[in-house]
């Protein structure tokens, strides 16, 4: 077995060493980069599945004690994306048809190696590309839970319309913000209206107008009242997307539930008027006792005027209370 990074691993079911020889020959001719390893029964078969890792399987079809069916089956349970080739002396088409509806990806016969090359690099980009749309739908579903987790913690959802239908496309979150459930995300054009709080309709009415009459974009601040009875604060902002002779095709926005934030203005309002009243009633009391303290003050300054002046007669002496 040689052995070496980046290269094509090729895994080799074949017990004959002519036959094997004859593979690696084709293989070469190819100048195919490659590395392989070469079993005969299946224990060693298992192994060289989870050791060596290849990328390809080569299996002949029938092996004393073992074969390539049971070769395909073990290797679906474990790697079902490694390609597997059938090449054989004996298979008939009709079994080869058969097996490949079953999911093995090709088959080659010995007295015939020349077709096995193209089968090979077509059986290796094949799953190259499988793996790649794999890897793009994955990195897509982790994209999408991230943008998902991201709105819940924000209260912000997402909403696009398609104005040809009137059929809207919800996000979870936008859902969650208006008390439905997050498989109701099919919405027509006109719900979001529906549930506006009356005292805020008239004022979102004419700010989606003014928007439809210019194609501009739109922000305000509403109440909504969910089905059940709950009123929420939100922020709306939403835009048109033109086709490329500037009519509109659809319309797209977000929707954020502000109630804690108003709640929380609301609290410091009210903190803020009540610290008003107590510094403004402090300082009535201040004046008040002022007030209060400065007559019978003056009055015994007065008196303490009139004895020093007694005591050591015409005095300079002035004593000063209040400037």
């Amino acid at each position: 077995m040689l052995s070496s990074e980046n290269k094509t691993k090729i895994l080799i079911v074949e017990h004959e060493q002519d036959d094997i020889d004859l593979l690696l020959n084709e293989l070469k001719k190819a100048n195919l980069d490659f590395e392989w390893n070469v079993v005969a029964n299946e224990k060693a078969f298992m192994k060289s599945l989870k050791t060596f890792l290849p990328d390809l399987i080569l299996s002949d079809y029938s092996l004393p004690g073992f074969g390539g069916v049971t070769a395909f089956e073990i290797k679906q349970k474990i790697f079902p994306l490694i390609p597997f080739i059938l090449v054989s002396g004996t298979i008939g088409e009709e079994k080869a048809v058969d097996l490949i509806k079953k999911g093995v990806t090709d088959y080659a016969l010995k007295d015939k190696l020349y077709s096995l090359i193209p089968k090979i690099k077509r059986a290796l980009h094949e799953v190259r590309e499988l793996e790649l749309n794999h890897k793009t739908k994955n990195e897509l579903l982790l994209s999408e839970s991230t943008l998902r987790k991201a709105q819940e913690i924000a209260h912000i959802g997402s909403w696009r319309t398609e104005l040809a239908t009137g059929i809207g496309i919800w996000s979870e979150e936008k859902c969650r913000i208006f008390g439905l459930p997050s498989d109701a995300n099919l919405q027509l054009s006109g719900t979001f209206i529906s549930y506006v709080h009356p005292e805020d309709l008239k004022f979102v009415k004419n700010e989606i107008e003014k928007s439809e009459a210019d194609l501009s974009n739109t922000s305000f601040y509403c109440r909504i009242i969910r089905e059940d009875g709950n009123i929420r604060n939100i922020y709306s902002e939403s835009r048109y997307e033109l086709n490329e002779v500037g009519k509109p095709i659809n319309i797209y926005g977000i929707i954020q539930d502000i109630t804690e934030r108003k709640l929380a203005e609301k609290e410091l309002i009210i903190n803020y008027i009540e610290l008003k009243k107590i510094n403004s009633e402090l300082d009535r009391f201040v004046y008040s006792i002022s007030h209060e303290l400065r007559s019978p003050l003056t009055a015994m300054m007065g008196l303490y005027s009139l004895i020093v002046q007694k005591k050591y007669g015409n005095s300079n002496t002035r004593i000063t209370l209040f400037n």
